[in-house]
């Protein structure tokens, strides 16, 4: 577990410090307002065409114009019109290691977009533990994004702690859960996404699993974390 909070931040430094190296138009309206784009015509009479980011093209005469430049491409990141987002999410788990405890999950969260690369928030929901228990998590949400216009490659981290309904919400332990995917930005205010990630979720009650082996009736003790490899789809609203 130590190795995989330092392989996510190396993993998010070398994506970053790629970006930044193309130049876009932007023309600066003498209403105040920024268009930005790729200017495909400019005329004699003054006249301006521009196709702007969000793909629309528009129109201008110099008169609307204060004044045009050349400068480092801005990403709009997916639901960036908005601070605050609505993310659900739905994964299963095959269980690894000594217990092989298959898992699934369903989780909601709410974020608020930090910029356009980060976004920070907490959540909630539910964990189906097969052949053991359901969970729910509490949990905080660190989300980083390379945006680009449609589709958008993002990297998660989250942890927080679990709580077993089925004993009196006793607690149960604390859980880690790096991701990373694709976002596919449907609608203006919605997307979808498909991520891959990891899950290891302590177990702080002790819980025993009862096997027939060689027609003998066996109990193990279960202590070992749960932890597998997790898809993951969702939706951003």
């Amino acid at each position: 577990m130590k190795r995989i909070i330092p392989l996510f931040s190396i993993i998010v430094l070398c994506a970053f410090s790629t970006m930044g190296q193309k130049l876009q138009d932007v023309i600066y309206l003498k209403n105040g307002n920024i268009l930005r784009g790729e200017i495909t015509e400019q005329q004699l009479n003054g006249i301006v065409k521009i196709k702007t980011t969000d793909r629309n093209f528009l129109v201008l005469h110099e008169n609307e114009i204060e004044r045009i430049s050349k400068e480092e491409l801005v990403y709009q990141s997916v639901n960036s019109d908005r601070k605050f987002k609505g993310i659900a999410e739905y994964g299963v788990m095959p269980g690894l290691g000594s217990n092989k405890l298959d898992m699934e999950k369903l989780s909601i969260i709410g974020t608020f977009q930090l910029s356009p690369y980060f976004s920070l928030g907490a959540g909630s929901g539910l964990r189906a533990v097969h052949s053991y228990d359901m969970l729910m998590p509490f949990f905080v949400d660190l989300r980083t994004y390379l945006p680009r216009e449609k589709l958008v490659p993002y990297l998660a981290l989250g942890a927080g702690y679990a709580f077993n309904i089925n004993q009196d919400f006793n607690p149960e332990g604390y859980f880690i859960n790096p991701e990373f995917g694709l976002m596919l930005k449907v609608r203006n205010r919605f997307s979808i996404h498909l991520g891959l990630g990891y899950n290891a979720q302590w177990l702080n009650n002790v819980r025993y699993d009862w096997k027939w082996v060689d027609e003998s009736l066996v109990i193990e003790k279960i202590t070992d974390p749960i932890h597998g490899i997790s898809i993951v789809a969702g939706i951003t609203f």
